[in-house]
């Protein structure tokens, strides 16, 4: 029986011992959503509606207070005057009137700074732009043109406005501006002037109430005016509930504030969401509540009684379960992870071992003939790889150009027919010198002194034939001993003669300087030539990436170089090119800073 048992798949193991387990879950889940579903909704939305009522009162005992404060100032004497005189197409206000009106201003300021935070007045023919702030807001222009005003909100009465409204009538240097305003606007069709004052009222007036009404974690109560909302801040809620709402479910907000009717509450289901809202006594506001529909039923006290009976239930299944299982297949599994983390630490000797059901088995056997299998397409790899590398520096090697010894030898016999015997001498030496560094006794590796002097031999040579340019070599005397592999700076020294100088000028100069950078050693060869256009740099650039049967004609040499320093040293190492158009070409040689020892070089080129 016990043998049979073990031969089991362990999907059917599974299966056997965890389908009573799931079936009790299932019928658990299904008796607590069906008992608790319509409870908690009811419960929630009926707490919801009374807190946002409960907050609705309490923003118009606010709103009813705020509405009345403006008065000490628009009912002073300064202001009358102001408002007869521009009526009466006087001088709107006096300077000494101005400074007394100025005084009220900041006195009502200082004693209503729990409701209102500045205080804006301007006159459209710009003899009064005044702005008083206690947040240290500065005033950047106005915004006031009296028809885009009075036919909104006619003149000589308070009217409420948002930061929203548009337009606004002033702007600030901050960008912030009060969240609800109350306004007047001064003047008549026929006045000459007309005016505007603004009373901005402090923000924290309504968000203190707003934040404190919390009806679920994420749920939040914002304030509405013309069906727009006025607070939606992630940093002023502590969530984003506002701020991930759709304009299919903004839209339908502002519908719903447009349909409402005083003293009464509505309820929706807007997708994701449970929307309360309820207006208010003043022109178009009322408070807004949305809540998550996932934490519409959240409340674990409800189920409290019943949660304890089914959770020492399943508790007591879970352990029997737990142990079982654990028993039969975490155990064996355990044993066969331990094996192959052994194995993964290159300990490929290792035999897998391990006892349990079929699956475990056969998945032994797999791992065995596999590890057999790596091992010897690990052997096979290295070999391949090692062989492939040595035939792509080969074959590198042999791509040197031939046609410059074909052009040094023809100058050297035109040399000899002009009768310069001595120049033909030491253009032969100087050729001498240059084939003899670049076989190096069949060396790869060469010191920079060496790799130096056959460059500077290069050059020696093609001025000779054209001295049309000059070249400087400034390299450090303690760079010399670096190592480095043989005939990288001719190509690209060819480069820069052939297509940065003699195109474009007589007399430019080829530079060869080098710096360490940490464990590098940069050698830049720059000229001053005409340059290259961005967009072939950019090809260039690419180009040097691509594989080598993908490899363009037009920088053989340079993609030449690049890929044996890459092949050598590794893919931190190579080519950079940099180029401005009209004033020359710098490329950089990033190769590791290693003094040359006296077994390097013994591979053959």
């Amino acid at each position: 029986m016990k043998k049979h048992f073990f031969s089991l798949s362990i999907r059917s193991l599974m299966l056997l011992f965890c389908l009573p387990f799931v079936l009790l879950v299932l019928l658990s889940c299904s008796y607590f959503y069906r008992a608790g579903k319509e409870e908690i909704t009811d419960l929630i939305q009926a707490n919801a509606v009374a807190i946002i009522g409960q907050t609705s009162d309490t923003l118009e005992q606010k709103i009813a207070a705020v509405s009345n404060l403006p008065t000490t100032i628009t009912a002073s004497s300064y202001y009358y005057k102001l408002r007869k005189n521009i009526l009466a197409d006087r001088e709107p206000i006096s300077a000494e009137n101005y400074r007394g009106f100025s005084n009220a201003v900041h006195d009502f300021l200082v004693m209503n700074s729990a409701y209102f935070n500045s205080v804006f007045l301007f006159l459209d023919d710009y003899t009064v732009s005044m702005f008083r702030s206690n947040t240290g807001e500065q005033l950047r222009r106005s915004n006031f043109y009296y028809e885009d005003f009075s036919e909104v909100y006619p003149p000589y009465s308070l009217h409420w406005i948002t930061s929203a409204s548009e337009p606004y009538p002033y702007s600030t240097f901050s960008g912030r501006l009060p969240a609800a305003s109350l306004m007047e606007v001064l003047g008549s069709p026929d006045s000459a002037v007309h005016g505007v004052m603004v009373f901005g009222i402090d923000d924290r007036l309504f968000t203190t109430s707003l934040i404190n009404c919390k009806i679920t974690a994420s749920s939040c109560v914002t304030l509405v005016k013309d069906g727009k909302l006025q607070f939606s801040s992630s940093e002023l809620f502590g969530t984003d509930t506002l701020e991930k709402l759709s304009e299919e479910d903004l839209h339908a907000i502002s519908s719903l504030a447009g349909d409402a009717v005083p003293e009464t509450t509505i309820t929706r289901q807007f997708g994701e969401n449970y929307v309360i809202y309820r207006p208010l006594a003043y022109e178009n506001m009322g408070v807004l509540a949305v809540i998550p529909m996932e934490e519409m039923y959240m409340n674990y006290h409800r189920f409290s009684d019943v949660a304890i009976k089914f959770s020492l239930l399943l508790l007591t299944v879970c352990l029997a379960l737990y142990f079982t299982v654990t028993n039969l297949l975490t155990r064996p599994i355990s044993s066969l992870m331990e094996q192959l983390n052994y194995v993964s630490e290159n300990h490929l000797d290792t035999a897998i071992t391990a006892w349990g059901g079929k699956e475990i088995n056969q998945i032994c056997k797999g791992i065995n003939h596999m590890i057999g299998r790596i091992k010897l397409l690990m052997k096979n790899l290295e070999f391949e790889m090692l062989a492939k590398q040595e035939a792509e520096l080969q074959a590198l090697y042999f791509q040197i150009n031939p046609h410059f010894l074909y052009n040094a030898l023809d100058c050297v016999h035109q040399l000899c027919d002009l009768g310069e015997v001595e120049k033909a001498g030491q253009m032969v030496d100087q050729l001498a010198a240059f084939y003899r560094i670049g076989v190096s006794k069949g060396m790869v590796a060469i010191s920079l002194r060496d790799e130096l002097t056959h460059v500077e031999m290069y050059l020696a040579i093609l001025k000779t034939r054209f001295e049309d340019f000059q070249y400087e070599i400034s390299v450090p005397a303690e760079y010399w001993d670096c190592s480095i592999i043989k005939l990288v700076l001719q190509p690209i020294v060819e480069n820069a003669v052939y297509h940065g100088l003699r195109p474009c000028r007589t007399d430019g100069t080829i530079r060869i300087t080098a710096e360490k950078e940490g464990s590098c050693l940069l050698i830049r060869i720059s000229d001053d030539g005409g340059g290259i256009p961005d967009r072939l740099l950019e090809d260039i650039r690419a180009s040097l990436y691509c594989s080598m049967s993908e490899k363009p004609a037009h920088i053989y040499g340079i993609k030449n170089v690049h890929d044996r320093l890459q092949l050598t040293y590794g893919f931190g190492y190579g080519l950079t090119i940099d180029s401005v158009l009209e004033e020359g070409t710098t490329v950089t040689l990033r190769i590791p800073f290693q003094v040359l020892s006296q077994k390097q070089g013994t591979q053959n080129t």
